[in-house]
Parts: structure tokens; sequence; C-alpha cells
């Protein structure tokens, strides 16, 4: 299964949260690979991450999209943190070999 989050380092202890969630209610999925992308992810809160998904035997990739906002111009995002336009532009991120995700 492949899971994938869309945030800033502010939003971190909530994606923890639901790390957590996901992993202790789906103990008998045979596998779990959680992709986050990511806009100003610190070198700390990914280690924090880590260890969160490596205690469940699951594992996570954190792709760095820095600047992906460029892609849109001057958009109104009406308050929302940019990072709500990532979601565009999932299929560019991922490898082509995922074929279906879950966006949480």
């Amino acid at each position: 299964m492949f899971i994938l989050y869309t945030i800033t380092d502010n939003f971190a202890p909530q994606l923890s949260a639901s790390i957590i969630s996901v992993c202790e209610n789906n103990k008998e999925v045979p596998s779990i690979h959680f992709y986050i992308l990511g806009q100003g992810i610190k070198t700390q809160t990914e280690e924090k991450l880590q260890q969160i998904v490596s205690s469940y035997q699951r594992t996570m990739e954190i792709i760095q999209i820095d600047g992906f906002e460029d892609v849109f111009g001057n958009f109104d995002t009406t308050g929302w943190n940019k990072i709500v336009l990532s979601r565009l532009l999932i299929a560019c991120f991922l490898p082509e070999s995922v074929r279906r995700v879950l966006y949480l």
C-alpha cells in the first residue's frame, strides 16, 4: 500500500499522528510505504518521522519539492499554504511504478 502526504515542516506533529494511526490500524497489511511531498522539511523532522515509520517496520520516502509553486505563478490559494497545490503535480514526483496511491 502506498500512502501520500503533502506537508511543510510546521505540520510534522499532525503527520506523525496520522502515520501512527495508519500503522496501528493496518497491522495486517504486509507492506506500507509512505511518500511525503515536503516543503522545508528539516533534517531533525525527517529523522523523527523515519524513527516512527521504522518502529512499525514500514518504509518512507520524503521528496523535497521546494519551489514547486513556481509552476503555478501568482496563484491565489485564499489563505491556504501553497503546499496544497502540490497535489496537482503528484504524478510528476512519484515513481512511474506507483500506479495507485492513497492521498491523506
